[in-house]
């Protein structure tokens, strides 16, 4: 990402002016969530004196982690509009892109984030983390179809690809 689209690192330090107000809840919401995963999964090591999952959960939850950073890595790359919050960048030409992941899913950003939240508490060896991480993966899916809809409202040309790439998330599902 930092080669392909190194503005995006900049841009995505900052919360634009024109950020959707919803957005701003959401990722109000969201870290506290994420930071949960770790908070449980300490709570159950204390509980139980050690890890309430097999040591065989690890490497699975390395490779979802890895996976799930690679479809998020590769989104970025190809598209200049992949900021931290839901906004229309009239500014920078926003635009509809529709290459690599973004052929196959419309949010492939958040395919990764959920993905990351789902994988924590196996890389954290805690079945209770699974609770607020199911929490965090379900708050994605409710940005992305706030996400969506605002897309279709706003932004030139979304229509087509929503017709194009029918599916939100996951191919053949939503």
């Amino acid at each position: 990402m930092a080669r392909r689209n190194p503005s995006l690192r900049i841009r995505r330090r900052t919360i634009g002016g024109d950020t959707k107000r919803w957005d701003l809840a959401w990722v109000a919401a969201f870290w506290p969530l994420m930071a949960a995963v770790a908070i449980v999964a300490g709570l159950d090591r204390a509980a139980h004196g050690g890890r309430t999952l097999p040591l065989v959960a690890w490497p699975s939850g390395l490779a979802a982690f890895a996976g799930a950073m690679a479809i998020s890595a590769r989104a970025m790359a190809v598209n200049p509009f992949f900021e931290g919050t839901v906004r229309i960048q009239r500014e920078a030409g926003h635009r509809v892109v529709d290459a690599g992941p973004y052929r196959v899913v419309r949010h492939p950003g958040y395919v990764g984030l959920a993905g990351w939240a789902l994988a924590s508490p196996l890389l954290l060896l805690s079945l209770r983390a699974f609770v607020p991480a199911l929490a965090a993966a379900a708050w994605v899916v409710l940005r992305t179809a706030l996400e969506d809809a605002t897309l279709r409202r706003e932004l030139d040309g979304y229509a087509g690809y929503v017709r194009r790439v029918r599916y939100r998330l996951l191919p053949g599902i939503w």
